[in-house]
């Protein structure tokens, strides 16, 4: 997974952090995506031993805004479902 770039909804907690962890060791940067900011800057510090790239996005995913909003805010990416 190093050099691939990984996005995770939920990460917060629960499977979506237990994912974050596991794309982290594998060596993956991480786009996490949550409403819980607190929770999301916490796994941000713990992911700090894996040595990658971790940025945090609080996002609302019912809201089409916010969902477009991250979209431009993650460069280069192009969702391939839309």
């Amino acid at each position: 997974m190093k050099g691939k770039r990984t996005l995770i909804t939920g990460a917060a907690a629960g499977i979506g952090r237990a994912l974050a962890y596991r794309f982290a060791e594998a060596g993956s940067s991480l786009e996490l995506v949550d409403v819980n900011q607190e929770g999301l800057e916490k796994l941000k510090g713990k992911l700090a031993k894996c040595n990658v790239v971790v940025s945090t996005h609080k996002i609302d995913l019912s809201s089409k805004e916010q969902i477009d909003a991250l979209w431009e805010s993650i460069h280069g990416w192009s969702p391939i479902f839309w």
